[in-house]
């Protein structure tokens, strides 16, 4: 039998050892660096205006409380959930709102579309009803609304869907006593 010299089996002998240490102990994986995440959004305020009553004077109509919040007539009665929008009362409060009714339901948002006539049309579009019309006396240029007592009776020269597209336009707003003033 072959011997070894005493270092080599030394050595081979602490090689064994170490392997059989180095195997018997679990293997710890090197630490990563942390995944960065990507930064939480901050919230932020959102400004909810106060809700905007209107209370109806005598002589209002729908027609002119729609045009002076800039709404329309069915947004006013669908808010105000009005039964019959023509038993309109002095004194009345209605929303002006075109989101939540007055019982708190939220209306749908609506799909907004250009407004025509800034310049005044030639044929009516819906919702756009105020006529524009030239006095035949001394060539007053004016316009009119559908409660006023003229209105059918008045063929129209140009037709706009706000009283101040017509008055950016230089159209003045007709009364019974001729035209109102420029304010």
């Amino acid at each position: 039998m072959k011997s070894f010299p005493r270092p080599a089996l030394a050595i081979v002998s602490a090689m064994v050892v170490i392997c059989v240490f180095a195997a018997c102990t679990a293997f710890t994986p090197p630490e990563l660096p942390p995944t960065p995440q990507p930064p939480t959004p901050t919230p932020t305020a959102t400004f909810t205006p106060a809700p905007v009553y209107y209370t109806v004077q005598a002589g209002d109509t729908l027609f002119g409380i729609a045009q002076r919040y800039g709404v329309s007539i069915d947004v006013i009665v669908e808010v105000n959930e009005l039964a019959n929008p023509d038993a309109l009362q002095i004194g009345d409060r209605l929303l002006i709102s075109d989101r939540e009714t007055v019982s708190g339901r939220v209306l749908p948002t609506p799909t907004p579309t250009p407004q025509p006539c800034l310049d005044g049309c030639t044929e009516p579009y819906e919702g756009c009803e105020i006529k524009a019309i030239v006095a035949e006396i001394d060539g007053t240029r004016m316009y009119v609304l559908p409660d006023d007592e003229i209105y059918n009776r008045r063929r129209a020269e140009l037709w706009f869907c706000r009283e101040q597209d017509a008055e950016d336009q230089g159209w003045v707003r007709w009364t019974v006593f001729g035209p109102s003033p420029s304010e």
